[in-house]
C-alpha cells in the first residue's frame, strides 16, 4: 500500500502526460485503497495548480465520485467523495448534497455546503440561502469562499445576484 500510494502521489505532483494517463486508468480501478490515495492526489494537484484543468474534467471523475458516496451516511468515504465534488462539481450530485446539507449529524455536512457554493445551482442557491436565514456560519463562510476563490474551482461560480453584496468580498476582521 505504501508502493501505491508513493506512486499514484508521485504521478500527480510530477505531472506528466503519461503520468495523467496512468492516473486515469485508476479511476476504475475495484480496490478501494486505489480510490482514496486516487482522491487525495487529485484534489492536491487541483489545488496546488499542478495538473492542468484538461487533465481531468468533471465526467472523467464521476464514476470515482459515486463510489464514495455510495459509502454511506458516516464514513472517511463519503467526506473524501463530497471533497472531490468540491473541486470536480456536477450538477449531477446536487440532491445528494441537498439531502447531506439536511443532515447536520453527517460527517461530510461541512463540505456538503462548500461543494453546493462551488457549483451553482438553483437548488443549491435555496438551501445555502435557508441555511443563511438560520444564522448558519458555515453558509456563510462557503459562500464567501466560493465568491473570492471561484478560480480554483470548476463548477459554476455563483452569480452576483444570489447573495448579498457583503458575501462576494473576503471578510474583514474587526
Amino acid at each position: 500500500y505504501t508502493t501505491l500510494f508513493r506512486s499514484i502521489t508521485a504521478l500527480a505532483a510530477h505531472r506528466t502526460d503519461a503520468g495523467v494517463k496512468a492516473l486515469k486508468s485508476l479511476l476504475d480501478d475495484p480496490y478501494q485503497n486505489v480510490w482514496t490515495t486516487l482522491a487525495f492526489a487529485l484534489e492536491n494537484g487541483e489545488r496546488d495548480g499542478i495538473l492542468r484543468p484538461d487533465d481531468f474534467s468533471s465526467e472523467d471523475v464521476k464514476p470515482l465520485i459515486r463510489r464514495f458516496l455510495a459509502a454511506g451516511r458516516n464514513t472517511s468515504e463519503i467526506v473524501t467523495g463530497v471533497g472531490l465534488l468540491e473541486n470536480f462539481g456536477s450538477d449531477e450530485f446536487t440532491p445528494q448534497l441537498i439531502a447531506l446539507v439536511n443532515d447536520p449529524g453527517n460527517w461530510a455536512w461541512q463540505e456538503a455546503v462548500y461543494a453546493l457554493a462551488l457549483n451553482r445551482t438553483d437548488d443549491g442557491v435555496k438551501t445555502l440561502k435557508s441555511l443563511l436565514a438560520s444564522t448558519n456560519q458555515t453558509a456563510a463562510e462557503a459562500i464567501r469562499y466560493a465568491y473570492t476563490n471561484q478560480l480554483h474551482y470548476r463548477g459554476r461560480p455563483l452569480k452576483p445576484d444570489d447573495f448579498n453584496q457583503e458575501y462576494q468580498q473576503p471578510e474583514t476582521r474587526k
